[in-house]
This record gives C-alpha cells, sequence and structure tokens, in this order.
C-alpha cells in the first residue's frame, strides 16, 4: 500500500474498532509518507475528518489519561500533521490547555521524527515546524 492508497485506511479507524488496529492504522498513515506529507486531494478528505475527530476527542482533559488513550491521541494528532490537516492547529491548542507535559514531549518528539524524515527528501513543512516550535 502507498500514499495513493491512504484512502482505504478509513475502515480500519471506525468508532468500534479494535484499539490496537486504530493504533496501527494511525502510525500506518505517517510511515506511508515519509518523503513528506499527503497532498491536498479531496478523496483524503473523509480520513482526515476522521482522524480529526479522533484526535479531538481523545484530547478531551477528562478522557485522556498515560496508557492507551494518550498514545492514541499522540499518533492521532501525527497522522494529522502528516495528512496536513488544517485542523492540526486547534488539535495543538486542545493538547496544550491539558498542561500535560508529558504529553507535549511525546508528541513532539514524534512529530520531530517524522520533519526528520521528510528533511531526507528535501521537504520542509512549515505547518510541521510550527507544530514543533508550539509544542516546546
Amino acid at each position: 500500500i502507498g500514499p495513493a492508497e491512504l484512502p482505504s485506511l478509513l475502515p480500519f479507524l471506525q468508532l468500534r474498532g479494535l484499539f490496537d488496529l486504530r493504533q496501527v492504522t494511525l502510525q500506518r498513515i505517517v510511515h506511508l509518507l515519509p518523503a513528506g506529507p499527503a497532498s491536498d486531494t479531496e478523496a483524503l478528505m473523509p480520513l482526515r475528518d476522521r482522524v480529526f475527530v479522533m484526535a479531538n476527542a481523545l484530547l478531551n482533559p477528562d478522557v485522556i489519561a498515560p496508557g492507551a488513550s494518550a498514545s492514541l491521541a499522540i499518533n492521532a494528532v501525527s497522522a494529522l500533521a502528516a495528512l496536513r490537516d488544517t485542523r492540526l492547529n486547534a488539535c495543538l491548542s486542545s493538547l496544550l490547555q491539558i498542561r500535560a507535559p508529558w504529553l507535549s514531549r511525546q508528541l513532539r518528539e514524534k512529530l520531530r521524527s517524522t520533519a526528520s524524515s521528510w528533511a531526507k527528501h528535501g521537504v520542509e513543512d512549515p505547518q510541521l515546524s510550527e507544530a514543533i516550535a508550539r509544542l516546546g
């Protein structure tokens, strides 16, 4: 599966899906884009929407906790960045309002890894750079 097949991952992110399957799917989205962010195609909108809904729900201070939900939230926000979703900043604001330095640190490292991978291919994404800077 390559970047062109990203929309086919949407069924694996269903609300009632197994936690591990959703976790792996979010990680796979990022790994399918090692050379740069996803293109802005209409075909990716349902996938972007689902990832945003997941990230937004998981970044609720009453829901998130160290462990499984935090890991899923980090992977969802990371996938939003790789998909070049414009709602990334809204998710970062929610994350920063939780005031959990460990969570910000984990996401920052994950986004730095993505930025490093893209830099090897000569790609620098301003939205990703801004996200990393916001996380400290």
